[in-house]
């Protein structure tokens, strides 16, 4: 399976999952309710989207005179993300690394941490539970000696 249609399957999940992260994130973040629905949930679509349209064509393996170029993962990404737009802050980082291939980290703000728990919920547990038996995400945001810890 290539990674387009991986994040294809993301894409359909995020889409069907809109509404709900929207609501969430007016009543956790304080967002208007128009701002929510229109921008703060629908940015996330639009990344996945302009990563889908990339991946068609980029070579992750090329010829270069006798010799082979393969372009790869060499560690894991450290994502940490504002509190600001955090579904806009999550998707520009996590689908970019999702595509690579990478092991991500995800650090979100302590301010705004349930929007990239809720990104994760929604739209990639399904996909891992495609590739894999068994299902687990931990993640813990806040600030000591309080935090929210949460998974599974």
């Amino acid at each position: 399976m290539t990674g387009a249609s991986w994040l294809e399957r993301i894409l359909a999940v995020t889409k069907g999952a809109m509404r709900n992260s929207a609501m969430r994130s007016a009543r956790r973040m304080g967002a208007p309710t128009k701002l929510a629905h229109g921008s703060q949930a629908g940015i996330g679509v639009g990344h996945l989207q302009a990563m889908i349209e990339v991946l068609r064509t980029f070579r992750f393996e090329q010829r270069q005179g006798a010799s082979r170029l393969v372009l790869e993962p060499v560690g894991v990404c450290a994502l940490i993300t504002p509190w600001n737009w955090p579904i806009n802050q999550v998707a520009a980082k996590v689908v970019p690394a999702l595509a690579a291939g990478c092991t991500m980290i995800l650090k979100p703000s302590e301010y705004s941490p349930f929007s990239a728990i809720l990104w994760a919920k929604f739209s990639m547990r399904p996909v891992f539970r495609l590739a894999y038996s068994t299902w687990s995400w931990r993640g813990i945001a806040g600030r000591r000696p309080r935090c929210l810890a949460s998974g599974r």
